[in-house]
Protein backbone atom coordinates (compact mmCIF):
# COMPACT_ATOMS: atom_id res chain seq x y z
CA UNK A 1 0.00 0.00 0.00
CA UNK A 2 1.51 3.40 -0.82
CA UNK A 3 1.65 6.24 1.88
CA UNK A 4 -0.16 9.29 0.34
CA UNK A 5 -3.14 10.62 1.09
CA UNK A 6 -5.10 10.42 -1.80
CA UNK A 7 -5.36 6.55 -2.01
CA UNK A 8 -7.47 4.12 -0.34
CA UNK A 9 -5.80 0.61 0.75
CA UNK A 10 -8.31 -0.82 -2.01
CA UNK A 11 -6.50 -1.87 -4.89
CA UNK A 12 -8.87 -2.03 -8.21
CA UNK A 13 -9.07 -5.07 -9.88
CA UNK A 14 -11.28 -7.12 -12.52
CA UNK A 15 -13.46 -7.73 -10.56
CA UNK A 16 -14.19 -7.63 -6.55
CA UNK A 17 -13.10 -10.80 -5.77
CA UNK A 18 -9.32 -9.62 -6.96
CA UNK A 19 -9.62 -6.21 -5.16
CA UNK A 20 -10.40 -8.42 -1.96
CA UNK A 21 -7.69 -10.20 -2.28
CA UNK A 22 -5.46 -7.53 -3.27
CA UNK A 23 -6.40 -5.76 0.06
CA UNK A 24 -5.66 -9.01 2.20
CA UNK A 25 -2.04 -9.01 0.57
CA UNK A 26 -1.59 -5.33 1.01
CA UNK A 27 -2.25 -5.98 5.09
CA UNK A 28 -0.50 -9.56 5.62
CA UNK A 29 2.52 -8.64 3.19
CA UNK A 30 3.15 -4.72 4.86
CA UNK A 31 7.02 -5.06 5.53
CA UNK A 32 6.80 -1.35 7.63
CA UNK A 33 4.00 -2.91 9.89
CA UNK A 34 6.27 -6.18 10.35
CA UNK A 35 9.24 -4.67 11.67
CA UNK A 36 7.24 -2.36 13.58
CA UNK A 37 5.41 -5.58 15.02
CA UNK A 38 9.40 -7.35 15.31
CA UNK A 39 9.90 -4.66 17.48
CA UNK A 40 7.31 -5.71 19.91
CA UNK A 41 8.25 -9.01 19.90
CA UNK A 42 6.40 -10.76 17.09
CA UNK A 43 8.12 -13.32 15.96
CA UNK A 44 7.92 -13.69 11.95
CA UNK A 45 7.06 -16.87 10.54
CA UNK A 46 8.91 -16.56 6.97
CA UNK A 47 5.79 -18.26 5.88
CA UNK A 48 4.61 -17.21 2.43
CA UNK A 49 0.78 -18.46 3.31
CA UNK A 50 -1.02 -15.33 3.59
CA UNK A 51 -3.41 -17.13 5.47
CA UNK A 52 -1.08 -18.29 8.39
CA UNK A 53 0.77 -15.18 8.36
CA UNK A 54 -2.36 -13.19 9.30
CA UNK A 55 -3.68 -16.01 11.52
CA UNK A 56 0.56 -15.45 13.33
CA UNK A 57 -0.12 -11.54 13.01
CA UNK A 58 -3.66 -12.03 14.82
CA UNK A 59 -2.66 -14.00 17.75
CA UNK A 60 0.06 -11.50 18.10
CA UNK A 61 -1.59 -8.61 17.90
CA UNK A 62 -4.74 -9.36 19.26
CA UNK A 63 -1.97 -10.29 22.65
CA UNK A 64 -0.15 -6.94 22.38
CA UNK A 65 -2.04 -4.59 20.58
CA UNK A 66 -5.91 -5.23 22.36
CA UNK A 67 -6.45 -2.36 24.87
CA UNK A 68 -10.33 -2.26 25.13
CA UNK A 69 -10.71 -5.33 27.77
CA UNK A 70 -14.32 -5.10 26.79
CA UNK A 71 -14.62 -1.70 26.67
CA UNK A 72 -16.09 0.78 23.98
CA UNK A 73 -13.44 2.41 22.07
CA UNK A 74 -13.98 5.94 23.51
CA UNK A 75 -13.55 4.37 27.40
CA UNK A 76 -10.29 2.49 26.58
CA UNK A 77 -6.87 3.73 27.85
CA UNK A 78 -3.58 2.38 26.90
CA UNK A 79 0.24 1.71 26.92
CA UNK A 80 2.47 5.43 26.73
CA UNK A 81 5.19 5.23 23.98
CA UNK A 82 8.32 7.30 23.88
CA UNK A 83 9.23 9.51 21.13
CA UNK A 84 11.09 6.64 18.69
CA UNK A 85 7.92 4.21 19.46
CA UNK A 86 5.20 6.76 18.54
CA UNK A 87 6.77 7.52 15.39
CA UNK A 88 7.06 3.67 14.31
CA UNK A 89 3.55 3.42 15.27
CA UNK A 90 2.61 6.50 12.78
CA UNK A 91 4.63 5.14 9.91
CA UNK A 92 3.09 2.28 9.91
CA UNK A 93 -0.59 3.33 10.43
CA UNK A 94 0.17 5.40 7.36
CA UNK A 95 1.35 2.51 5.27
CA UNK A 96 -2.11 1.69 5.67
CA UNK A 97 -3.91 5.25 5.21
CA UNK A 98 -4.85 5.37 9.01
CA UNK A 99 -3.18 8.68 10.15
CA UNK A 100 -3.75 11.67 7.03
CA UNK A 101 -7.25 12.05 5.20
CA UNK A 102 -7.76 9.91 1.84
CA UNK A 103 -10.03 11.07 -1.00
CA UNK A 104 -11.83 9.51 -3.54
CA UNK A 105 -10.11 7.70 -6.35
CA UNK A 106 -12.93 7.67 -8.65
CA UNK A 107 -15.18 10.09 -10.74
CA UNK A 108 -18.21 7.84 -9.97
CA UNK A 109 -20.08 6.08 -7.44
CA UNK A 110 -23.23 4.69 -7.11
CA UNK A 111 -23.41 4.68 -3.58
CA UNK A 112 -21.69 6.50 -0.66
CA UNK A 113 -21.90 4.61 2.29
CA UNK A 114 -21.69 6.85 6.27
CA UNK A 115 -20.51 4.85 9.00
CA UNK A 116 -22.18 5.26 12.34
CA UNK A 117 -19.85 5.91 14.99
CA UNK A 118 -19.97 7.81 18.83
CA UNK A 119 -20.09 11.01 19.49
CA UNK A 120 -19.19 13.94 16.99
CA UNK A 121 -18.03 10.83 14.46
CA UNK A 122 -21.13 11.01 12.83
CA UNK A 123 -21.57 14.89 11.91
CA UNK A 124 -17.67 14.70 10.97
CA UNK A 125 -18.66 11.67 8.49
CA UNK A 126 -21.84 13.30 7.01
CA UNK A 127 -19.93 16.12 6.55
CA UNK A 128 -16.59 15.00 5.01
CA UNK A 129 -18.63 12.76 2.51
CA UNK A 130 -20.23 15.99 1.52
CA UNK A 131 -17.29 17.66 1.30
CA UNK A 132 -15.49 14.99 -0.93
CA UNK A 133 -19.13 14.72 -3.04
CA UNK A 134 -18.63 18.61 -3.73
CA UNK A 135 -14.99 18.81 -4.33
CA UNK A 136 -14.57 16.02 -6.90
CA UNK A 137 -17.78 16.71 -8.24
CA UNK A 138 -19.35 13.61 -7.72
CA UNK A 139 -23.21 12.95 -8.08
CA UNK A 140 -23.89 9.82 -6.31
CA UNK A 141 -27.14 8.40 -6.27
CA UNK A 142 -27.37 6.81 -2.86
CA UNK A 143 -26.13 7.65 0.82
CA UNK A 144 -27.14 4.86 3.18
CA UNK A 145 -26.15 6.18 6.93
CA UNK A 146 -25.01 2.76 8.57
CA UNK A 147 -25.91 2.80 12.15
CA UNK A 148 -27.33 1.05 15.59
CA UNK A 149 -29.69 1.17 18.25
CA UNK A 150 -26.50 1.19 20.64
CA UNK A 151 -27.35 3.42 23.67
CA UNK A 152 -25.64 6.94 24.13
CA UNK A 153 -24.29 7.29 27.62
CA UNK A 154 -25.18 10.59 29.24
CA UNK A 155 -21.51 12.41 28.51
CA UNK A 156 -22.66 11.28 24.58
CA UNK A 157 -25.65 13.10 24.39
CA UNK A 158 -24.16 16.25 26.11
CA UNK A 159 -21.34 16.03 23.40
CA UNK A 160 -23.94 15.78 20.82
CA UNK A 161 -26.67 18.05 21.33
CA UNK A 162 -25.76 20.69 18.68
CA UNK A 163 -26.25 18.61 15.91
CA UNK A 164 -28.86 15.61 17.53
CA UNK A 165 -30.70 17.52 20.52
CA UNK A 166 -32.99 14.62 22.74
CA UNK A 167 -30.55 11.55 20.76
CA UNK A 168 -31.11 8.39 22.97
CA UNK A 169 -29.01 5.80 20.61
CA UNK A 170 -26.58 5.69 17.59
CA UNK A 171 -29.41 5.80 15.00
CA UNK A 172 -30.54 9.47 16.33
CA UNK A 173 -27.61 10.34 16.09
CA UNK A 174 -26.77 9.91 11.93
CA UNK A 175 -29.98 11.05 11.73
CA UNK A 176 -29.08 14.23 13.54
CA UNK A 177 -26.04 14.37 11.41
CA UNK A 178 -28.05 14.11 8.40
CA UNK A 179 -30.16 16.89 8.68
CA UNK A 180 -27.95 19.44 10.25
CA UNK A 181 -25.30 19.08 7.70
CA UNK A 182 -28.08 18.66 4.28
CA UNK A 183 -30.57 21.28 6.17
CA UNK A 184 -33.56 18.47 5.97
CA UNK A 185 -36.45 18.68 8.62
CA UNK A 186 -38.42 16.48 10.21
CA UNK A 187 -40.99 16.78 8.50
CA UNK A 188 -39.17 16.16 5.14
CA UNK A 189 -38.47 12.59 6.60
CA UNK A 190 -40.09 9.27 5.81
CA UNK A 191 -39.89 6.83 8.05
CA UNK A 192 -40.22 2.86 6.79
CA UNK A 193 -41.34 0.67 9.33
CA UNK A 194 -39.86 -2.12 8.89
CA UNK A 195 -39.49 -3.31 12.61
CA UNK A 196 -39.45 -7.61 13.50
CA UNK A 197 -42.93 -7.84 14.91
CA UNK A 198 -42.14 -11.08 15.76
CA UNK A 199 -43.41 -11.88 18.95
CA UNK A 200 -40.23 -13.80 19.75
CA UNK A 201 -38.08 -11.04 19.13
CA UNK A 202 -35.60 -9.16 21.18
CA UNK A 203 -34.15 -5.46 21.15
CA UNK A 204 -31.03 -6.67 18.98
CA UNK A 205 -33.14 -7.91 16.63
CA UNK A 206 -35.05 -4.92 15.83
CA UNK A 207 -34.21 -3.10 12.89
CA UNK A 208 -34.96 0.72 11.55
CA UNK A 209 -35.09 2.60 8.06
CA UNK A 210 -35.70 6.25 7.60
CA UNK A 211 -35.33 7.91 4.56
CA UNK A 212 -34.94 11.61 3.10
CA UNK A 213 -34.14 13.39 0.02
CA UNK A 214 -31.01 15.46 0.06
CA UNK A 215 -31.87 18.89 -1.96
CA UNK A 216 -29.76 18.18 -4.98
CA UNK A 217 -31.89 14.91 -5.24
CA UNK A 218 -29.72 12.63 -3.44
CA UNK A 219 -31.91 9.55 -2.21
CA UNK A 220 -30.50 8.89 2.06
CA UNK A 221 -31.27 5.86 3.51
CA UNK A 222 -30.30 5.75 7.25
CA UNK A 223 -30.86 2.49 9.01
CA UNK A 224 -30.45 0.94 12.37
CA UNK A 225 -29.14 -2.76 12.04
CA UNK A 226 -29.82 -5.89 13.93
CA UNK A 227 -27.48 -7.91 16.34
CA UNK A 228 -25.97 -10.65 14.22
CA UNK A 229 -22.19 -11.13 14.59
CA UNK A 230 -21.65 -8.40 17.24
CA UNK A 231 -21.31 -10.61 20.82
CA UNK A 232 -22.25 -7.26 22.85
CA UNK A 233 -23.69 -5.33 20.46
CA UNK A 234 -24.07 -4.11 16.12
CA UNK A 235 -21.21 -4.09 14.74
CA UNK A 236 -19.20 -2.92 11.67
CA UNK A 237 -20.04 -6.55 10.18
CA UNK A 238 -23.74 -6.43 11.14
CA UNK A 239 -24.41 -2.50 9.52
CA UNK A 240 -22.91 -3.97 6.06
CA UNK A 241 -24.64 -7.31 6.03
CA UNK A 242 -27.62 -4.96 6.34
CA UNK A 243 -27.30 -3.04 3.61
CA UNK A 244 -26.57 -5.97 1.62
CA UNK A 245 -30.04 -7.22 2.20
CA UNK A 246 -31.90 -3.98 2.37
CA UNK A 247 -29.82 -2.40 -0.84
CA UNK A 248 -29.79 -6.39 -2.74
CA UNK A 249 -27.68 -8.00 -4.64
CA UNK A 250 -29.18 -6.60 -7.73
CA UNK A 251 -28.26 -2.78 -7.18
CA UNK A 252 -25.03 -3.48 -5.28
CA UNK A 253 -23.64 -5.52 -8.10
CA UNK A 254 -21.02 -4.36 -9.96
CA UNK A 255 -21.79 -1.36 -7.97
CA UNK A 256 -18.68 1.32 -7.09
CA UNK A 257 -19.09 2.32 -3.13
CA UNK A 258 -17.34 4.65 -1.52
CA UNK A 259 -17.19 4.61 2.49
CA UNK A 260 -16.43 7.17 4.15
CA UNK A 261 -14.90 6.98 8.17
CA UNK A 262 -12.01 8.24 10.36
CA UNK A 263 -9.03 7.33 9.20
CA UNK A 264 -7.88 5.14 11.50
CA UNK A 265 -10.91 2.79 11.17
CA UNK A 266 -10.40 3.03 6.93
CA UNK A 267 -8.33 -0.83 6.65
CA UNK A 268 -10.80 -3.04 9.46
CA UNK A 269 -14.01 -1.11 8.10
CA UNK A 270 -12.46 -1.95 4.62
CA UNK A 271 -11.93 -5.95 5.18
CA UNK A 272 -15.94 -6.21 6.22
CA UNK A 273 -16.74 -4.14 3.49
CA UNK A 274 -14.78 -6.33 1.39
CA UNK A 275 -15.82 -9.60 2.71
CA UNK A 276 -20.47 -8.36 3.11
CA UNK A 277 -20.87 -5.95 -0.01
CA UNK A 278 -17.48 -7.19 -2.47
CA UNK A 279 -17.45 -10.85 -2.05
CA UNK A 280 -21.26 -11.21 -1.21
CA UNK A 281 -22.83 -8.67 -3.83
CA UNK A 282 -19.89 -7.82 -6.08
CA UNK A 283 -19.53 -4.23 -5.38
CA UNK A 284 -16.26 -2.70 -5.63
CA UNK A 285 -15.26 -0.74 -2.48
CA UNK A 286 -13.69 1.91 -1.54
CA UNK A 287 -12.87 3.78 1.90
CA UNK A 288 -11.91 6.72 3.09
CA UNK A 289 -11.40 8.57 6.20
CA UNK A 290 -10.65 12.16 7.41
CA UNK A 291 -7.68 12.80 9.91
CA UNK A 292 -7.27 13.19 13.52
CA UNK A 293 -6.46 17.60 12.73
CA UNK A 294 -10.12 17.69 10.55
CA UNK A 295 -11.67 16.61 13.83
CA UNK A 296 -9.54 18.55 15.66
CA UNK A 297 -7.76 15.94 17.81
CA UNK A 298 -4.70 14.29 18.71
CA UNK A 299 -4.77 10.34 17.85
CA UNK A 300 -2.86 8.39 20.41
CA UNK A 301 -0.11 5.64 20.07
CA UNK A 302 -1.82 2.87 21.28
CA UNK A 303 -5.31 4.05 19.33
CA UNK A 304 -3.60 3.23 15.93
CA UNK A 305 -2.23 -0.42 17.35
CA UNK A 306 -5.98 -0.66 18.60
CA UNK A 307 -7.54 -0.34 15.03
CA UNK A 308 -4.48 -2.02 13.48
CA UNK A 309 -5.19 -4.76 15.59
CA UNK A 310 -9.24 -4.86 14.56
CA UNK A 311 -7.43 -4.13 10.71
CA UNK A 312 -5.74 -7.89 11.18
CA UNK A 313 -8.79 -9.79 12.80
CA UNK A 314 -11.19 -8.37 10.23
CA UNK A 315 -8.83 -8.97 7.31
CA UNK A 316 -8.41 -12.61 8.74
CA UNK A 317 -12.16 -13.09 8.23
CA UNK A 318 -11.48 -11.79 4.96
CA UNK A 319 -9.28 -13.95 3.81
CA UNK A 320 -11.40 -17.12 5.43
CA UNK A 321 -14.12 -16.24 2.99
CA UNK A 322 -11.77 -15.88 -0.03
CA UNK A 323 -10.38 -19.20 0.51
CA UNK A 324 -14.15 -21.19 1.24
Amino acid sequence: MKKTTTESPVVNGENARQEAAAFVESIANNPTVTRLAEGMGYVNSETDDVSEKLAALKAFSNQEWDFRNGKERQDTSGTEFDAIQSAAIFEAAQEWNMVESSEPLKNHYDFVTVLGGANKSPLLRVRYAEEQMEKHNLEVPYMVLLGSSRPLSDAEKNNTKDYAPGAEDEFDLMNGAVETEFGINHTDEKIIDLHNFSPNATDKEMWRVRYYEAPNGMRILSVSAPQIEGERRVNTADTYRFMEEVVGYEMLNDADVLNVTNAHFVPFQNADAERLLGLKANAHVETIGYSADYAGITRKPHELLQEMNSAINQTALLQESLVK
